[in-house]
């Protein structure tokens, strides 16, 4: 359990990292690098995860997720106090998020379709070619702006303005995320895909 806690901790933090790049830069090609250095190092990262789980593995998903956030979330709070650029946009990213809260659950769930062929691509192409999946599919899901909920957990820390709306619009991104990967990864054993 200590090495679930600190490789879920770790996972959140990776994309917390990658969310800083994307508030500096605006550019989605900068975003990869998160999801990068999770499968680099092996991290537990709930969004990657999940699209493999089996119903056994639900109080370590849950676990992962709980940790996934709380990485990701104090990073933001502690990049909300360091680069107060940041912090304003990702306040007007986060109440633009909230501002369509009723497309959560599908973006959410496309978000995951895009993370299961990154992650799937970096487990089953041969290197160095697994990158490209990786680097492509997470800047897609980006440019799409679809949502990533430890993503989110980063930025509505980083905005750091206690909207109660996040409350629930974490667990609904978390939840789409959930049945987008699941269902990205029945899809692909259904039409053979390695």
């Amino acid at each position: 359990m200590k090495k679930l806690t600190i490789s879920a901790f770790a996972a959140g933090v990776s994309i917390g990292i990658a969310g800083i790049a994307f508030l500096k830069t605006g550019n989605p090609w900068v975003f990869p690098i998160g999801l990068y250095m999770v499968c680099f190092f092996g991290l537990h990262l709930y969004t990657g995860r999940v699209c493999y789980a089996k119903l056994t593995d639900a109080p370590d998903l849950l676990w992962m997720l709980i940790m996934n956030f709380i990485g990701a979330g104090l990073l933001g709070i502690l990049c909300h106090f360091v680069y107060p650029e940041l912090a304003q946009k990702a306040v007007e990213l986060t109440a633009a998020k909230i501002n369509q809260d009723a497309w959560v659950f599908p973006r959410a769930f496309l978000c995951n379709v895009m993370i299961f062929v990154a992650v799937h691509s970096w487990k089953n192409i041969p290197s160095p070619n697994n990158i490209i999946g990786l680097i492509f599919a997470t800047a897609i899901f980006v440019m799409c702006g679809f949502e990533h909920c430890v993503a989110n957990a980063f930025y509505f820390g980083c905005a750091f303005n206690h909207n109660i709306e996040m409350l629930w619009y974490l667990p609904a991104c978390a939840l789409g995320n959930t049945i987008g990967g699941l269902a990205a990864h029945k899809t692909a054993q259904c039409v053979g895909w390695r």
